[in-house]
């Protein structure tokens, strides 16, 4: 599985700051340790990142560094892109049945980048070659995560992550 996004929790600069990944919003689930941060008034990001053909380090490295310049922990300005990507409203794919995943328009080697609408894999019949699910989006889209395909695929795995782009937030330095 290939992941490329930074989870948001209520500070969103700092989020972007990171650089790199399309930052997600309002997305939290019990139990996370973010939001136990965040009702301690403690900052707090989530970048995930990596997996499948996405095994380069130096992302993490750099996003790092990005967080502590943001925090003035260390002088100098942003690496990577002048802006990242906010995602309101993603839409997480599971399999609903067995078989095998196989991608479409939704390649690992494109998370974290911009996808056009359209089928972004399916699942198909082992036996057959058959195609028994499809996972479509109807809007352009940010790929946020997308399994490794080919691959065996069993009900209630995940396959592919997205979110339209609600609008696009500066990677920058504190003001």
């Amino acid at each position: 599985m290939a992941l490329a996004y930074t989870y948001d929790y209520g500070d969103r600069e700092l989020s972007a700051s990171f650089g790199y990944h399309p930052v997600v919003a309002g997305h939290t689930a019990p139990g996370q340790l973010g939001l136990l941060a965040e009702e301690l008034g403690i900052s707090f990001i989530l970048p995930e990142f990596g997996g499948g053909p996405l095994g380069e380090v130096t992302v993490g490295v750099e996003g790092t560094l990005n967080v502590l310049r943001y925090r003035e922990q260390l002088s100098g300005g942003p690496t990577g892109t002048e802006t990242v990507p906010l995602v309101e409203r993603k839409q997480l794919f599971r399999a609903s049945t067995h078989g095998v995943l196989v991608d479409g328009l939704a390649r690992p080697a494109d998370v974290g980048r911009p996808i056009g609408a359209g089928e972004l894999g399916r699942v198909l019949d082992v036996a057959t070659g058959e195609t028994i699910e499809r996972f479509e989006i109807e809007l352009d889209s940010v790929l946020l995560m997308a399994r490794t395909t080919p691959m065996m695929i069993r009900p209630g795995d995940f396959a592919f992550m997205t979110g339209p782009v609600a609008r696009h937030l500066s990677v920058g330095r504190r003001r």
